[in-house]
């Protein structure tokens, strides 16, 4: 190996130690700031997403002052911010309990059938079936203030694809189609009327 190639290794070498330790420093600064936001709200803020408590769901129960809402975004039964927490616009984002209006308790993936299609012999007898579920996360939506329900809005995930007119499989088995899972996104706009509700209009 000449001098050059040497030199050329020690570089990269260098630059994905220095990569490592940027991204671990990274993940470090975040989880103190994770940390000293959950102190900020306080345990009783994350005590509401340890269950899905708070009576029915009832918009009446939504707070009466006036947006946009400070919320936090709580992983149901996990005692922790959940990753969607970062897709709330800043202006939105609480940063002590005082100013937190809503609480947003996401539960994990479940699954709905959206259609069964049963394949047939020509003389009626089923061979094997088809399954299509549509993947969701149920939200449950909580003035921070009197700990009441206000939602429960289902984040729904892609559609699966459709099922074939004619399919080749084994006979008495039932295959699952799955649609794409709900991200971020999706998430922000499923409870931007809440986070920008106009209470005027009650």
């Amino acid at each position: 190996m000449s001098d050059g190639q040497k030199n050329c290794l020690t570089l990269i070498i260098a630059l994905i130690i220095i990569a490592v330790f940027g991204i671990a420093i990274f993940f470090i600064l975040q989880k103190q700031k994770e940390e000293k936001l959950k102190a900020a709200l306080g345990e009783e803020t994350f005590a509401q997403c340890e269950t899905l408590g708070g009576g029915n769901a009832n918009l009446s129960n939504f707070p009466t002052t006036q947006g946009p809402f400070k919320s936090v975004v709580i992983g149901l039964g996990e005692n922790d911010l959940h990753e969607w927490h970062e897709v709330l616009p800043d202006e939105t984002k609480a940063e002590t309990r005082d100013e937190l209006s809503l609480i947003f308790c996401v539960g994990e993936i479940e699954k709905q059938v959206v259609e069964e299609c049963p394949y047939y012999r020509e003389d009626g007898s089923l061979i094997f079936a088809v399954q299509r579920f549509q993947p969701y996360k149920l939200v449950a939506v909580f003035n921070a203030t009197t700990h009441r329900r206000i939602a429960d809005v289902h984040v729904m995930g892609g559609i699966p694809q459709a099922c074939e007119d004619y399919r080749y499989d084994q006979q008495g088995s039932v295959t699952a189609y799955n649609g794409s899972e709900p991200d971020a996104n999706t998430f922000l706009r499923a409870i931007w009327e809440y986070i920008y509700r106009d209470t005027s209009r009650r």
